[in-house]
C-alpha cells in the first residue's frame, strides 16, 4: 500500500491520480537536470532537451501505432479535450456523460446522447443523431465516475463506412475523438484499431508526475491552434514543454501497455471481492459490473445514508475514496450520472472505488470491514433492489 503521514490509509482513488510510481522518483530527478535548457535553443543544452522530448514523442507514438508527428504533448487532459473540440469547426455529437472538461460552453453546437440504466451509450443513436453539419463525434472511453465502458471500437467501424460514403458524396467527414484518460491501463491504445482521428491521455492516470498529457492528432486532422505563442507542437500548443515530465510519459505509458494482462488479471480479482461483498449486503447497491465496467472501478450506492455520512465516516476510518469525479471542487454532490442509474429513492449516498497497481487483497479486505460498519450506521434499508 501507498505510504502516508495519514494513519493506515487505504487509497482507492486512483481514477482521480495513480501514485507516482518509486521508480520515476530517481528517473525524474535526472532528467531535469539533463533537460532545464529551453528545447526551442539552437545551443547545445537546448539540443539535449530536445532530443529527450522527440524520443518521448517517438515512444508515444510507436505505443499508439502512430507516427511521432502525430504526436502533440500538452500539460493537461482538459487542455487536450479542448483542442481537440475547440480546433474543429462545426457540430459535435457526444454524450452526457463526459468529463467535465467538456460538459459546458459549447451550446448549441453539441448534441448529446443520454446513457442507459449502466451508464452506457448506444452506438444506434449515434448513427441515428449524426447530421449533415457534424463534424466531430466525441467520446469518453472509460466514463470517470462509474467505469462504464463506451462501445468506441463499434462508433470507430460506424464512422469509417459513413465517411467513406460521405467522401463519394463529397462532404466533409467526421472525426472521431476519445477522451482516454481512464483507459491505458487496461485496454490497447492502437489508434488504427480505434478507428479515432484524435485521443486524449494524461500522465497522472498512469503512475506519472502530473503535468503532461498527450493529444494524438491522426494527420490530415484539420485542427486550428487554441493559444498564440511561439508555435511549439507543431503549431497547435505553444508554450515552454515540460520535457521531464512530457519524457517519464512515454516511459509510463510503454510500462502500463507492456503489462495489460497483469494489470487486468490484478484489477479484475480485487474487482470480484468488491462485487461479491456488495451483492450480498443489504442496504447496498452494486451500481456497476465486471461485463461493461473498466477492471479498476467499482461504484456503489447506500441507503439510508448521506453522501456526506459516507464520505466522512471513509476519510476517518483511512479509506480514501470519493463520491464521483473529482474534477471540481465540491465534486461530492450527485452527478448527473446518478440519474440513470433508476436507483431506489432512498440510495442516497453514492461512492466511487477506483484500485490499481500498488492496491493489495488485504488492502481490499479491511475496506470490507469498514464498509460494513458503515453500513451499519443507515436509517433504512427498505427499498433495496
Amino acid at each position: 500500500m501507498l505510504s502516508s503521514n495519514l494513519p493506515a490509509t487505504l487509497y482507492f482513488d486512483y481514477a482521480a491520480a495513480t501514485p507516482v510510481a518509486p521508480e520515476y522518483a530517481t528517473v525524474y530527478a535526472d532528467l531535469l537536470s539533463r533537460t532545464w535548457a529551453n528545447p526551442s535553443a539552437l545551443h547545445r543544452a537546448g539540443r539535449q532537451a530536445r532530443g529527450v522530448l522527440e524520443t518521448a514523442r517517438r515512444q508515444v507514438a510507436s505505443v499508439l501505432n502512430a507516427k511521432s508527428s502525430e504526436i502533440v504533448f500538452l500539460n493537461s487532459a482538459t487542455e487536450a479535450n479542448n483542442l481537440a473540440w475547440q480546433g474543429i469547426s462545426g457540430g459535435v455529437l457526444s454524450s452526457v456523460i463526459e468529463h467535465a472538461s467538456l460538459q459546458s460552453g459549447y451550446g448549441d453546437r453539441v448534441v448529446r446522447i443520454e446513457p442507459d440504466s449502466r451508464g452506457i451509450i448506444d452506438v444506434v443513436e449515434v448513427e441515428e443523431k449524426l447530421k449533415e453539419d457534424t463534424r466531430l463525434v466525441s467520446l469518453i472511453w472509460v466514463q470517470n465516475e462509474l467505469g462504464s465502458v463506451q462501445p468506441v471500437l463499434e462508433t470507430g467501424a460506424l464512422l469509417k463506412t459513413i465517411n467513406e460514403e460521405r467522401t463519394r458524396l463529397g462532404l466533409q467527414r467526421v472525426y472521431f475523438h476519445v477522451d482516454a484518460v481512464q483507459a491505458p491501463n487496461y485496454y490497447s491504445l492502437d489508434v488504427d484499431k480505434l478507428g479515432v482521428d484524435l485521443l486524449t491521455l494524461s500522465a497522472q492516470k498512469i503512475y506519472a508526475p502530473r503535468g503532461s498529457a498527450v493529444l494524438y492528432v491522426r494527420t490530415g486532422t484539420s485542427l486550428r491552434p487554441l493559444l498564440q505563442g511561439g508555435g511549439q507542437e507543431k503549431g497547435l500548443w505553444s508554450g515552454t514543454p515540460n520535457v521531464a515530465a512530457h519524457a517519464l510519459l512515454a516511459k509510463a505509458l510503454e510500462t502500463t501497455q507492456n503489462n495489460l494482462d497483469d494489470q487486468n488479471a490484478h484489477a479484475r480479482a480485487l474487482q470480484d471481492r468488491l462485487e461479491t461483498w456488495a451483492v450480498k449486503t443489504p442496504g447496498v447497491r452494486l451500481n456497476s459490473h465486471h461485463t461493461w465496467t473498466a477492471p479498476g472501478h467499482v461504484h456503489l450506492s447506500f441507503a439510508g445514508l448521506s453522501q456526506e455520512e459516507v464520505l466522512t465516516y471513509l476519510d476517518l476510518h483511512g479509506v480514501l475514496a470519493s463520491a464521483g469525479s473529482s474534477c471540481a471542487s465540491g465534486a461530492a454532490k450527485d452527478s448527473d450520472l446518478i440519474r440513470y442509474l433508476q436507483l431506489p429513492p432512498n440510495y442516497t449516498a453514492h461512492l466511487r472505488l477506483t484500485y490499481g497497481r500498488y492496491t493489495t487483497s488485504t488492502a481490499v479486505e479491511k475496506l470490507c470491514v469498514v464498509l460494513e460498519r458503515l453500513r451499519h450506521l443507515a436509517k433504512n434499508f427498505e427499498g433495496r433492489s
